[in-house]
């Protein structure tokens, strides 16, 4: 009998359990009820709101959608600006690099000239200080009274007295 005792036990204790599951299961489903008849309150208060806002919302959308439309239509027009800016500056600075190659070459070539009329007019300035010199002599050997100098003139530089 004992055995059956425990077993009847056994079950009570099952059934109690059961029913205490049944109890919190009905009290969860009752919970969750509430919860889901407020959330269905919450979105239908939440539909009457987007559809009171739904037409205000619309034209400042619009007014969004066009200013990013104009935003990316200016800077791509800035961009391309600027594009045709570097290329114009890249433009000028081969241009400029060209003409300062040019320039230099030409004041090379007008050094060399002016090294060659430098050395040419050194040349000529000592041929007519020669030229000068010799015209002196001859001059000078030329009013001298004596006869027989006459056919003498100094064959250097050395030879002629200084009149200084």
């Amino acid at each position: 009998m004992e055995s059956l005792n425990r077993i009847a036990v056994a079950q009570t204790i099952l059934a109690v359990i059961a029913l205490m599951l049944a109890v919190a299961a009905a009290f969860g489903l009752l919970l969750s009820f509430r919860t889901l008849k407020r959330l269905a309150r919450t979105l239908q208060s939440l539909d009457k709101v987007v559809d009171e806002l739904a037409p205000r919302a619309e034209p400042l959308i619009d007014g969004l959608t066009r200013s990013a439309v104009d935003a990316a239509a200016v800077t791509e027009a800035v961009r391309r600006k600027m594009n045709d800016v570097l290329d114009t500056v890249e433009d000028v600075n081969g241009r400029l690099r060209d003409a300062t190659d040019s320039a230099e070459q030409r004041m090379r070539q007008f050094g060399a000239v002016l090294d060659i009329v430098q050395t040419e007019a050194e040349d000529m300035l000592l041929e007519a200080a020669s030229t000068a010199r010799g015209v002196h002599t001859a001059a000078r050997a030329l009013r001298e009274p004596s006869p027989q100098s006459r056919g003498k003139l100094p064959r250097t530089t050395e030879e002629v007295p200084n009149d200084t």
